[in-house]
Parts: C-alpha cells; sequence; structure tokens
C-alpha cells in the first residue's frame, strides 16, 4: 500500500507536467508581444538604434500582420508531420528571429533585419495557436477531467508567462540584451518537447503506425482504465482505418477521443455550410468581438504599456515597475480565471471584464482632465485605475475570444472558420498596433480623450456582448447552436 501511493502520487502528476511541457512553445510568442513595450522606451532614450514615429510603429505591429501566416503553416504540419513535430517547428521562426533581433546592430542596416526578426517571431505565435491545444486534447486522460476542461485556456495562460518575463526583464536589462535571453526559451522549449513528449497516439493510429502508436501510449502510460474512448482495442481501431472492404464514404475512423467521418478532410468546409444561420451568426459575433478586443486597447496597452503609463503621468512608481505589476497581475488573473470558469461560465465573465474595463477607463479619463486642470492631484487613483483596467482586460476580453474560437464553431466548419476568425482576429491586432501612435497624435496626445475613447467602446462592446453572446460552459454543442438557428 506504502509503494501505491508514489506511484498514485506521480500518476496524477504525470497529466499537469504533460501539459506544462506541451505549452513551453507558448512562452517566446507571448516575450514577443510584450516586447515592444518595453523596448520603445529605450530606443526613444537616445538609444544607438534611432526609430522615428513610423519606424516605431512598424517594429511594434508587425509580428501581427505575420501570425496568419504561421496559423496557416501550423494547420497542414499538424496533420503531414505530427504534433509533437510540429511542437518542435514552432521554436525554429522564434529561435531565428530573436537572433536577428539580437545581432541587428552590428549590422550596417539593422533596420529590416530588426523587422525580419519580428515577423519570424510573430509567425511563432500563429504556429503556437493550435498544437498544443490539439494535442493534450489527444493525450490528456478523461480520468483527468479539470485539466481537459482547462485545456484550451493553456496557450493563454503560457503566453501571459512570456509577457510577464519580458516585463520583468525590461527593467532590470537593456532591450537588446533581453533579444539574447529570448534565444534561451525556444532553445529549452525544443529541447523539452523533444525528450520528454511522444507523439500523439492518434495521430501515429490515423497513420496506421500501430507500433509507434502503442510504443506513444506506453510512454505516455495510459493504461486500459485511463486511456481515452475509442482505444481500448488498438489493433481493432487501426483495421477498421484501413480496411479495404470499407468504402470511404461509409467507413468511420475511430482514433483517440473522438469519432469522425473520413468522408471529408476535416479542413475542408462545404461553402454551402456557411450559408446556414448557426455557421455565420457565430462567425460574425465572434469576429465582432475581436474588433471589439482591439478597439478598447487590450492589445494596445501591453504593446505600449511604458509609453501609455507615462503619458497618464502614472508616477507614484517607475514606470517599468508598473509595467512589470501589470504582468503579474494578468498573469494570476488569467489562471484565477481558468479555475473559475467551469463554474462561474464565459457570459458572466466576460460581461464583467468588459464593464470593468469601461469603469476603470472612465475614472481614469476624469483623473487625466483633473491632472490637465489642476497641478496637485492623487497619484493613488489614477494608478489604481490603470492596475484594475490591466486586471479586468486580462479577465475576459484578452484571452476568452480565442477560447470561443474552439467552442462555437459546427464540427464540419470549425478549422475553416476558425482559420478565418485567428486571421482576422491578427489582422485587427495589426491595424490597433501599427496605428496606435496616430491614433494620439489626432488627439494632440490628449490622454483623456483616448481613455474616453477606450472607455466608450468597452461600454459598447459590453452591450453588444450582453444581447448576442450565448453561454457556452457546461452545454452541448447543439445547445449552443440552438441560439443561432
Amino acid at each position: 500500500m506504502e509503494r501505491s501511493r508514489p506511484r498514485d502520487r506521480t500518476a496524477a502528476l504525470r497529466p499537469f507536467l504533460l501539459a506544462v511541457v506541451a505549452s513551453l512553445p507558448s512562452l517566446s510568442p507571448g516575450i514577443c508581444i510584450g516586447y515592444s513595450a518595453i523596448a520603445i522606451p529605450q530606443i526613444q532614450a537616445n538609444d544607438s538604434l534611432w526609430l522615428d514615429s513610423e519606424q516605431i510603429s512598424w517594429f511594434t505591429s508587425i509580428f501581427a500582420i505575420s501570425a496568419p501566416f504561421g496559423c496557416l503553416i501550423s494547420w497542414p504540419l499538424l496533420d503531414l508531420t505530427g504534433r509533437k513535430t510540429t511542437l518542435l517547428l514552432i521554436n525554429l521562426p522564434n529561435l531565428v528571429g530573436w537572433l536577428l533581433i539580437a545581432t541587428m546592430c552590428q549590422s550596417s542596416s539593422p533596420v529590416p533585419l530588426l523587422y525580419a526578426g519580428r515577423a519570424l517571431t510573430g509567425i511563432s505565435i500563429g504556429m503556437s495557436s493550435i498544437p498544443t491545444t490539439i494535442y493534450l486534447m489527444e493525450v490528456i486522460s478523461p480520468h483527468s477531467p479539470y485539466l481537459r476542461g482547462l485545456i484550451g485556456t493553456w496557450s493563454s495562460i503560457f503566453l501571459s508567462i512570456g509577457v510577464c518575463i519580458v516585463y520583468v526583464l525590461g527593467a532590470i536589462f537593456h532591450w537588446v540584451t533581453i533579444a539574447y535571453i529570448a534565444l534561451l526559451f525556444p532553445i529549452v522549449s525544443c529541447c523539452a518537447v523533444a525528450f520528454f513528449l511522444p507523439e500523439s497516439p492518434e495521430w501515429l493510429l490515423s497513420k496506421g503506425r500501430l507500433g509507434d502508436s502503442e510504443w506513444a501510449m506506453k510512454k505516455l502510460r495510459l493504461t486500459p482504465t485511463s486511456q481515452p474512448p475509442g482505444l481500448t482495442d488498438i489493433g481493432e481501431s487501426c483495421r477498421m482505418i484501413h480496411s479495404p472492404d470499407q468504402d470511404c464514404s461509409t467507413r468511420t475512423e475511430m482514433t483517440v477521443g473522438h469519432t469522425s467521418t473520413c468522408a471529408r478532410p476535416p479542413w475542408k468546409a462545404n461553402f454551402l455550410d456557411f450559408l446556414k444561420p448557426e455557421t455565420y451568426k457565430p462567425l460574425i459575433i465572434l469576429n465582432i468581438f475581436f474588433f471589439f478586443q482591439q478597439s478598447t486597447g487590450v492589445y494596445i496597452v501591453i504593446a505600449y504599456l511604458v509609453n501609455i503609463v507615462e503619458g497618464l503621468h502614472i508616477n507614484i512608481l517607475d514606470p517599468y515597475n508598473v509595467t512589470m505589476l501589470c504582468g503579474i497581475i494578468q498573469l494570476i488573473t488569467n489562471v484565477t480565471v481558468s479555475l473559475l470558469l467551469p463554474k462561474l461560465g464565459l457570459r458572466l465573465i466576460c460581461l464583467s471584464s468588459g464593464t470593468g474595463m469601461a469603469a476603470s477607463m472612465l475614472l481614469l479619463a476624469l483623473l487625466t482632465v483633473e491632472y490637465n486642470g489642476l497641478p496637485v492631484r492623487f497619484d493613488l487613483l489614477p494608478f489604481i485605475a490603470f492596475l484594475f483596467f490591466n486586471f479586468a482586460a486580462a479577465a475576459g476580453f484578452l484571452t476568452l475570444p480565442w477560447l470561443l474560437v474552439g467552442e462555437i464553431f459546427l464540427p464540419s466548419v470549425k478549422c475553416a472558420a476558425g482559420g478565418i476568425t485567428t486571421c482576422v482576429a491578427y489582422i485587427l491586432c495589426f491595424l490597433a498596433l501599427k496605428y496606435f501612435p496616430y491614433f494620439t497624435r489626432d488627439f494632440e496626445e490628449d490622454w483623456a480623450n483616448v481613455c474616453f475613447y477606450f472607455s466608450a467602446m468597452s461600454a459598447v462592446a459590453t452591450l453588444f456582448l450582453y444581447y448576442l453572446l450565448p453561454e457556452t460552459q457546461g452545454r452541448t454543442l447543439e445547445q449552443i447552436s440552438e441560439n443561432f438557428k
């Protein structure tokens, strides 16, 4: 009995460790997202590399316009090379991108290398959006239902860890030194995935590699009582897939965790499916949600955080310390919301997030107007309001739209609709980050008007979600689809 206890503890801990290793490729993309926030102020402060406002806007935003290419690359890689290989390949553009950024000052043309490095790290962001979730869905045991319920949030949590890491490093090191440090993360991720993760048994089985699939199951230590449904007899499953006596139009594939017909590949959606209200309505709603995600300033604050803190005259702490504190708040909030999501529901969290963002930005706007008219004010109130905005944004608008991509679409169009939505989301992110400097210039750097705008958009977004966003937690896909018919 005493010997069985350590084994039980190891078995309980194994799915968690598996999820951590599979999520490591998302760390470096998180560093990329937050990198501009700490680099721009140093570049503007008489750095050896001088960039004008147009070049800074490209430096900040170019990762977002290259991210859709990463999404397009990851889907065929997942099918052709496997889940594990795709997780490994995510690190390649990261490694090359950070190397270009770290060494660009040694070149006679540093700016093109800087852009190229940011674009490559952006490709890795797009590539990291899908593989971790798919891998964990296929290998985590049904006897770990709590972890399975959090699978959709693992990538977002590790992206937040990456953002938090770069904010902390920004308070200590020069921005070029941070690029050298960032090189370590894809290397560590690559080694961890290579040594500790086996290939997905489901993918191996779908390719007819019976022996490799059995070996992967042993490596994962999926016991007969804990292995996913559909794989209780792996040999029989493989024979069903590849039986020459069955016609492809009627044969089903018995795979780890789910059953799917082979009449049409999962990434090929029929155009007629998009004419159904249960397809085009959630597609429109979710893309508008992503529009509000950008127009409320969620990603703008992450990418321009130090500059915004300085513009709002939040002087209670050094701007880099405020940035570091915001990163920690975002991380803690993401983890907490992931744990509470099954209990509170996605709809309540989204509405609370939008309300909190609107209220905090309105308070910031009023305090900034007062500051412009009076010589003295309390620094604590805008500091608290700004931290609360970061908390409210991280609780809902930052991560939950991405979670909805995997929950709101029918299986027949999930890949196509999810791909369209992801590409639109990154394009909107690019536009928001690229033109934010011009947006503040149009307001003549009147930060009160900027905050009023973000507050108004947050309020409109909350009303939009109140009337049109259905609850998804605890409901089947059929029940969700009924809301759109």
